[in-house]
């Protein structure tokens, strides 16, 4: 039975790891809206993204939209996936053009790196709650 609950325990990581792959490439790198409201929960919660929780899709859709207005190109690369039960850990980092205003800061055509880590919880093949962190500091320097 343990070969069984192994298997079962590493096909559920996967998928879950398979729902966070999908997030950064389909939200962020090919811009697809439809997908936020596929792969967030609509009870979803997602931490560390501005001044406080950002609640379900249509919470976090104007986030979206200030990044891409600001950063159209930005391109996602996850450069590693951690998986525990629900849990799904991400080390990613992000390249991206500076093309509209952005806290204050025109347009400067700079491009600019940062990284980041996602912690996601997964629930029935959606993120029900996700804990971000990346170098805001980092790229407002890049910008000047």
């Amino acid at each position: 039975m343990r070969n069984g609950r192994t298997t079962l325990y590493n096909l559920m990581a996967k998928e879950n790891a398979t729902v966070v792959a999908r997030w950064f490439e389909e939200v962020w790198n090919q811009g697809k809206v439809s997908t936020i409201n596929e792969l967030m929960a609509k009870d979803g919660l997602a931490y560390g993204l501005g001044a406080g929780p950002i609640h379900g899709p249509k919470g976090f859709l104007p986030f979206f939209q200030q990044i891409k207005s600001a950063f159209p190109d930005v391109n996602i690369k996850c450069e590693q996936f951690v998986t525990e039960g629900d849990l799904v850990a991400t080390r990613w980092s992000a390249t991206m053009t500076h093309g509209g205003h952005f806290l204050g800061k025109e347009s400067t055509g700079k491009q600019v790196k940062t990284d980041g880590m996602s912690i996601c919880r997964i629930r029935d093949g959606q993120i029900l709650e996700s804990w971000n962190n990346w170098d805001l500091h980092g790229v407002m320097q890049q910008l000047g």
